[in-house]
């Protein structure tokens, strides 16, 4: 597998959240993040990727200089690697016969029809507008305003970010996001919220440049009404340390994952699961 959503989110609040949530920070940090979605367990992959793209820049360098009968060879032997780099998932439909659908922020209160929840931001947080959402996935900004070019586009991607409530006086946040599992592995059906789970352990324990730990074993919690799997983080990097707390469950073929993080107060982030609840 790539890059969890949920991994991609713990290195999204390091990276910007220990400098007191400067949001220009964030999306410098989530492009860079979001762009390295390397397989930590296949070195092999990573060489095979980084191949195709720079085939990939000199191909568009040369076109004007070659013939077209040469630029046809190339492309014909850059489309041959490419698919050797990359496996027949990464070519399976974004998310076929889903419903989903974006949850809507009003009066500073999430609401998500498919997931069937709502969470209403603390006093003081605020919600991350769409440009700074589209950011993250580094979604082009020229479908803003429109919603249903916004959907198409994030069915699009691996990890989609649906919602990001910020506290930018201590780097608190709550993000809600799925992992399309449709995008990721070759049988969505079969994949669990363990298998989910061993890939997120997996990829936190391959970067050295970050302590990872365990502070608590998964275990069983109701959130809005439905059950969740729950574990909680640490991470200590550069003498910050950041606490997250991940609840994670299957929705059709999404994993669906709310990740509370302490940005650098000490705070227990299970407090904020009383503003979850369930859809009237």
């Amino acid at each position: 597998m790539k890059k969890t959503a949920l991994t991609l989110a713990f290195f999204l609040t390091l990276c910007s959240f220990t400098a007191c949530g400067d949001t220009s920070s964030t999306d410098d940090a989530s492009k860079s993040v979001s762009s390295s979605s390397t397989v930590e367990s296949s070195e092999e992959e990573t060489e095979a990727e980084t191949t195709t793209a720079e085939e990939s820049s000199e191909e568009e360098t040369t076109e004007a200089e070659e013939s077209e009968e040469e630029t046809s060879a190339d492309e014909a032997e850059e489309s041959s690697d490419s698919d050797t780099a990359e496996t027949s998932k990464s070519e399976q439909p974004a998310a076929e016969n889903t419903d989903f659908t974006r949850g809507v922020v009003e009066d500073n209160v999430y609401t998500s029809e498919f997931a069937g929840l709502k969470f209403t931001a603390p006093d003081g947080w605020t919600f991350a507008k769409d440009d700074y959402i589209l950011s993250m996935m580094n979604i082009s900004l020229d479908v803003m305003g429109n919603n249903n070019e916004i959907t198409k586009a994030m069915l699009d991607q691996v990890a989609i970010y649906d919602a990001v409530c910020l506290d930018q006086s201590t780097g608190r946040s709550i993000m809600i996001e799925y992992e399309n599992l449709a995008k990721e592995v070759p049988d969505p059906d079969s994949f669990t919220t363990q298998d989910y789970l061993d890939a997120i352990d997996k990829q936190l324990s391959a970067i050295s440049a970050i302590s990872f730990s365990k502070k608590s074993e998964p275990e069983t919690v109701t959130v809005a009404g439905q059950e969740f799997t729950r574990v909680v983080y640490t991470a200590e990097a550069n003498g910050a340390t950041i606490e997250q707390v991940y609840y994670v469950r299957r929705e059709g073929k999404f994993m669906l994952g709310i990740i509370a993080s302490s940005g650098t107060t000490t705070e227990d982030m299970t407090a904020y699961e009383k503003n979850f609840a369930p859809l009237s």
